[in-house]
């Protein structure tokens, strides 16, 4: 709420109402997918889904082992 708060107050001082619109609702979009997620224990997959695509190959690889051995742990 305070993300959308600030880009519309950015938006009032701009003029850039049709922007502000849009980030508002894309933003609202990402937290109502997560919440969704969520509630539907879906939590590991959307943290894949993140991870894959702001990592690097060799990273993902990295993090693929470490999860193999916590759970070889368990």
């Amino acid at each position: 709420m305070i993300y959308s708060a600030a880009i519309w107050r950015h938006a009032r001082q701009s003029g850039a109402y049709a922007r502000a619109v849009t980030d508002i609702v894309l933003h609202l979009t990402k937290f109502v997918a997560e919440v969704t997620a969520s509630g539907l224990g879906l939590e590991e997959w959307l943290l894949k889904r993140k991870l894959k695509s702001s990592i690097t190959p060799e990273e993902a690889e990295q993090w693929r082992m470490g999860l193999e051995q916590n759970v070889a742990c368990k």
